[in-house]
């Protein structure tokens, strides 16, 4: 079925997203991006979502609900778009 990887972003659902609320902004305004990741089936694979997440600038925490199959990506809006940490999102949305 292909590596981990690629079965961590198939199929593409689109992207929510909402305020994160005020909190120690330092750049800009901080968003929470919810993702349907259906790949997702085990707590073994939370470390490789963080893994993939977590390095990139902007980004202040992830999430991953295992039963639910959702990752919660925190960031700095001002440092990190969405279509950046979701390439599934349509840039210019």
């Amino acid at each position: 079925m292909g590596s981990v990887e690629e079965r961590l972003l198939l199929p593409p659902p689109p992207a929510r997203s909402g305020d994160a609320g005020a909190g120690g902004a330092k750049r800009g305004k901080w968003e929470k991006t919810y993702l349907d990741v259906l790949g997702v089936c085990c707590s073994a694979e939370v470390a490789l979502v963080e893994r993939l997440l977590k390095p990139i600038d902007g980004v202040r925490a992830v999430t991953v609900v295992v039963p639910s199959r959702t990752v919660i990506v925190e960031h700095d809006l001002a440092a990190v778009s969405q279509s950046h940490i979701d390439p599934r999102y349509p840039i210019g949305i």
